[in-house]
C-alpha cells in the first residue's frame, strides 16, 4: 500500500516541479482537487498492465501514416472534457449526440480511438475505458509531434449520455475575459488558458470560424506560422480569442514568456493537459467501461 501511494503521488510532485521556475503569473501548480485518478492505474490494479504500451503502439502506427491525428485528438479531448467532463461522451454516436453539435463540426480522430478500443478489448476485455484511451492516445500523439510526454492519470470511466444540447463550447471570436470565465467554470485558470490556446499552432480550422480574421486591413490573406505565441505578438493569430490574449495583463505576460522561451511553454503544457484531463471525471462505480466507444453497453 505504501508503494502504491508513492507511485500515485510521484507524478504530482513531478508536475509541481515543472512550475518552480514559472513564477511570472499566479497559476496552479498541481491538479485541481479532488484527484480521483491514479498514475498507471491499470498496472497498479493489475487489470491490464501493458495498456499504455498497447495504446502507444497503435498511436505510432496511425501517426506514421497521418501526422494530422495529433491536432484531431487534441480537439477531440478538448471537446470531450469541456462539456460534461472527460467521460468520452464525445465519442458516442446518435442523431443528437455531442458530435452532431455545430461547434463540433469537422471533428476527427474517431477511427484512431475505435481501432485502439478493438485492440484493448482483445487484450483486456471490459477493462480500459474509452475516456482513458482518448486521453492516453492524445498524450502519445502530442509527444510524437514534439511536445513533452506528460503523465496521464487514469481510472476514468465512460459516461452514458451524450446530448448536442449540452455543448456550450464558445465561439473562437470571444474576448479574453469571456474565455477566462469559461475556463474558470471548468476549474482551470489563466495559465491554463494561455497555455492550452497554444495548441492552435497545430492543425486546421473551418473557414467559418475565422472569416473575421482571414484578411488583414489591406485585403491580403494571412499566412499561418508554426508558433502560436509568436503569431499573437505579431498580431497575426488566426483566431480572435488567441489575439485577445494580448489585451489582458496576465495573458499578455504569459504570451510574451512563452514566445521568448519554448521550454516554459512545454512545461506549462504538460500540467495544463493533465488538469484538463481531470475535469469532472467518472470513477469507481460511476458510468461504465464501454465495449464499443460509439455506443453504451445498454
Amino acid at each position: 500500500m505504501r508503494k502504491e501511494k508513492f507511485v500515485a503521488f510521484f507524478p504530482l510532485l513531478a508536475l509541481a516541479a515543472c512550475f518552480c521556475c514559472l513564477g511570472f503569473v499566479d497559476g496552479a501548480s498541481s491538479l485541481q482537487p479532488p484527484v480521483k485518478l491514479v498514475w498507471h492505474y491499470y498496472k497498479i490494479q493489475n487489470t491490464c498492465r501493458d495498456a499504455e504500451v498497447y495504446i502507444k503502439h497503435e498511436v505510432k502506427l496511425f501517426w506514421d501514416k497521418d501526422k494530422s491525428i495529433t491536432s484531431k485528438l487534441l480537439r477531440l479531448v478538448y471537446s470531450d472534457c469541456f462539456i460534461t467532463g472527460c467521460d468520452a461522451s464525445i465519442l458516442l454516436d446518435g442523431p443528437n449526440s455531442e458530435k452532431t453539435a455545430p461547434q463540433n463540426s469537422g471533428l476527427g480522430g474517431f477511427e484512431v480511438i475505435d481501432k485502439i478500443k478493438i485492440v484493448m478489448e482483445s487484450r483486456c476485455p471490459g477493462v480500459v475505458s474509452c475516456a482513458d484511451i482518448l486521453n492516453l492516445a492524445t498524450r502519445d500523439a502530442v509527444h510524437l509531434a514534439g511536445a513533452p510526454s506528460y503523465p496521464v492519470f487514469t481510472g476514468r470511466r465512460d459516461g452514458m449520455l451524450s446530448s448536442a444540447a449540452s455543448v456550450d463550447l464558445p465561439s473562437p471570436s470571444i474576448s479574453w475575459e469571456q474565455a477566462l470565465a469559461y475556463f474558470k467554470s471548468r476549474g482551470l485558470d489563466v495559465l491554463d488558458l494561455g497555455t492550452l490556446l497554444g495548441a492552435h499552432s497545430m492543425g486546421r480550422t473551418n473557414c467559418s470560424y475565422i472569416l473575421d480574421r482571414l484578411y488583414n486591413f489591406n485585403g491580403t490573406e494571412r499566412q499561418t506560422r508554426p508558433w502560436m505565441h509568436l503569431l499573437i505578438l505579431s498580431h497575426k493569430a488566426v483566431f480572435e480569442v488567441d489575439q485577445q490574449l494580448l489585451y489582458g495583463n496576465d495573458t499578455a505576460q504569459i504570451t510574451e514568456e512563452f514566445a521568448a522561451g519554448f521550454e516554459d511553454f512545454r512545461k506549462s503544457f504538460a500540467l495544463s493537459m493533465s488538469r484538463m484531463g481531470n475535469i469532472k471525471v467518472l470513477t469507481g462505480n460511476q458510468g461504465e467501461i464501454r465495449r464499443n466507444c460509439r455506443f453504451t453497453n445498454q
